[in-house]
């Protein structure tokens, strides 16, 4: 008789360093996995045809993709709609298919460098046509996000996101990096994130800028709310990394260089790696 293994045979500080070994490189062997061309083709659904013509007309960064880029991120589109529950609000008769394709779009294009990020605990998704009126801060918005696991849209803002790729303003993106900065620094929403010390080195350099910025009162690429406190200065920052890149790089070298690695993503680049 041959008696199974166990792993109470081993002692404890090995199982612990066993453990240990294999958590460390459970996220880059899992981003391997869920970046290949075949997990994308046998585990992630096709994308339905009527989402792929705002792709391609709306998403530069998803047209500089190879084919196999393109997969990866027409299925995680189709996931993420699937995910969610949009909502329409203020007059919004239904939910369209251009506005969940330009919400998913703006959604994986912020988080192609993390495709197990699925915005789980933000599972609704409220459009109003124009800036509406919060119950909650008591003031007009273009968009918000709740923690309790809402994320809200003026559609008429998040359109003229798509009119200019190079004006560093784009709702979609900037909602987003708010709900992923909350993934980024509560364990308990979605994602086991490895990269606390980039989070922490991100805000040490943030607060220094912001500093600079009100002390000097000279014009900067930074908007006026991207200094009001850490959350605004890092969804603003994700818009002009994606959107003036070579601005922000220039500009902003060691913030550009801490993005690429938070995100895991070059928008001069765009290709996975």
């Amino acid at each position: 008789m041959i008696t199974p293994f166990h792993f109470r045979y081993l002692p404890v500080p090995l199982v612990a360093f066993i453990y240990g070994y294999l958590m460390l490189w459970r996220p880059i062997l899992e981003n391997m996995l869920l970046r290949s061309r075949w997990f994308s083709r046998k585990y992630l659904p096709a994308l339905n045809p009527e989402y792929r013509y705002f792709l391609v007309g709306y998403f530069p960064f998803y047209n500089s993709l190879n084919d196999s880029d393109q997969v990866l991120f027409e299925g995680r589109v189709q996931k993420f709609i699937n995910l969610k529950e949009f909502i329409p609000r203020g007059g919004i008769r239904e939910v369209t298919p251009m506005m969940k394709a330009l919400i998913a779009g703006s959604a994986v294009k912020l988080t192609f460098g993390h495709p197990s990020i699925y915005f789980r605990h933000f599972r609704r998704i409220l459009i109003y046509p124009e800036n509406y009126f919060s119950q909650i801060t008591g003031q007009y918005h273009k968009g918000e996000v709740h923690p309790a696991g809402i994320i809200v849209f003026s559609w008429s803002n998040l359109q003229q996101a798509f009119d200019d790729h190079g004006d560093g303003l784009h709702l979609g993106l900037h909602e987003m990096a708010h709900a992923l900065r909350l993934i980024f620094l509560n364990k308990t929403f979605e994602f086991s994130f490895s990269g606390h010390s980039l989070i922490k080195a991100f805000d040490a350099e943030a607060l220094k800028i912001i500093g600079r910025i009100r002390s000097s009162g000279t014009k900067s690429i930074y908007r006026d709310s991207a200094l009001e406190n850490l959350h605004e200065f890092f969804a603003v920052s994700v818009e002009l990394f994606f959107e003036r890149p070579n601005d922000f790089k220039e500009k902003y070298p060691l913030l550009y260089n801490l993005l690429t690695r938070l995100l895991k993503v070059n928008p001069m680049q765009p290709a996975l790696t």
